[in-house]
């Protein structure tokens, strides 16, 4: 089953949205490029997640980053959320996943033992104000989706759009995690 979102938003004078799409039993494999454990025994089951951007600017007018912060209750990541950084980006001292010209994200949460647990993911459309220049950030939206195994049972947490109040209670996070850098509080259009 697939699941939609469309996510308006609004930045530098011209609006956009983000396309969301969570599959609860994705096409093909997006684990087989992975090397080692996870590529040969990495759980299969779990859906996946892709938010694309559709936004008219061009340029470093449409540079965007996500960031993306998970909590599971195996043991992860239980008490709050936590950054999800890709692994390619975990030793930077950047707090986006993806970064770039309406970059896309894509998620496929994957787990060597999956036991019982719900996996919550919080996911943020960013802009750094002067584009690409200093380490600034700001929120234009965000959304949440999820899922929950009970005894080898997968249910998806539909994707629904957060309120900029779920990004103020996760900057606080931000500001420890990167102090380097600024986060401001809200959704932001400028």
């Amino acid at each position: 089953m697939t699941h939609k979102l469309k996510l308006p938003f609004s930045l530098r004078g011209s609006t956009g949205n983000v396309a969301v799409t969570v599959e609860s039993n994705p096409r093909g494999d997006p684990y087989e490029v992975l090397p080692g454990a996870l590529a040969r025994e990495g759980t299969r089951r779990f859906p996946v997640s892709t938010a694309q951007i559709e936004y008219p600017r061009q340029g470093y007018a449409a540079a965007f980053g996500w960031i993306q912060m998970v909590k599971a209750s195996d043991g992860a990541s239980t008490e709050d959320f936590g950054i999800d950084p890709i692994a390619l980006c975990q030793n930077m001292q950047t707090p986006y996943g993806w970064f770039g010209i309406k970059p896309t994200l894509f998620d496929a949460p994957a787990r060597l033992k999956p036991d019982d647990m719900a996996w919550i993911c919080q996911s943020y459309l960013c802009f750094t104000p002067n584009a690409v220049v200093g380490p600034h950030v700001r929120a234009v939206a965000g959304f949440e989706w999820g899922f929950v195994v009970q005894r080898d049972t997968v249910t998806v947490r539909k994707p629904s759009s957060l309120s900029e109040d779920a990004w103020n209670d996760r900057v606080p996070l931000l500001r420890n995690r990167y102090p380097g850098w600024t986060f401001d509080l809200g959704f932001r259009d400028e």
